[in-house]
């Protein structure tokens, strides 16, 4: 394990070269410095006082996540969740047909059913008419705008779905849990590494 410790200076070095880079970031993105310095739009940080019942979105790899949680200061936070695999036809889209139908089809598909699992999983657990607070968690690249708008810049870990890129994956996903009969509007929209 020897090897694997680093010395004080090098730690140092390392620490101003970060930092730097984040100081780049920070003024030119990614023309500038390898880390962009996105923001988040997250207008304030946890204070321990928050408490309440939220669902949170989580679409990252090829596997998407719905969790409930319920929150009050002093407890350990209570969770309940769903996992489950992305289909390879709704990462991909299901037509080679580049015409404005089948590509509304296309990304509708992936986002209907995101909406589907959702709102299987609301009914399941009996909150499908509480319109708790929703989070989302898009692993994907995009421009954000605000702390409810992210523009989709491009699809990686296999996923080809199109008729997204460009266009605003927090109103893709209202617009499919709307057509899903659920009454939840995105809350809060996060890239994953942010």
């Amino acid at each position: 394990m020897d090897e694997f410790q680093l010395s004080n200076e090098t730690l140092r070095r390392l620490m101003t070269h970060l930092k730097n880079h984040m100081d780049k970031g920070l003024k030119g993105g990614l023309k500038m410095s390898t880390l962009a310095m996105l923001p988040s739009f997250v207008p304030e940080l946890p204070d321990g006082t928050e408490r309440g019942k939220f669902v949170a979105l989580d679409l990252g790899g090829t596997n998407l996540r719905v969790m409930t949680m319920e929150i009050e200061p002093g407890e350990q936070m209570r969770t309940d969740q769903y996992n489950t695999s992305v289909p390879s036809a709704v990462m991909q889209g299901t037509s080679e047909q580049v015409s404005e139908i089948s590509t509304f089809i296309q990304s509708s598909l992936l986002f209907d059913y995101i909406a589907k699992v959702l709102g299987d999983f609301l009914v399941e657990k009996g909150l499908a008419e509480e319109n708790l607070p929703l989070g989302f968690t898009f692993s994907y690249p995009c421009h954000q705008t605000s702390i409810r708008a992210a523009t989709l810049l491009r699809w990686t870990k296999s996923f080809t779905t199109t008729g997204v890129i460009g266009e605003d994956v927090v109103k893709l996903l209202e617009d499919a849990i709307r057509r899903d009969g659920v009454s939840h509007l995105v809350n809060c929209y996060v890239y994953a590494s942010v």
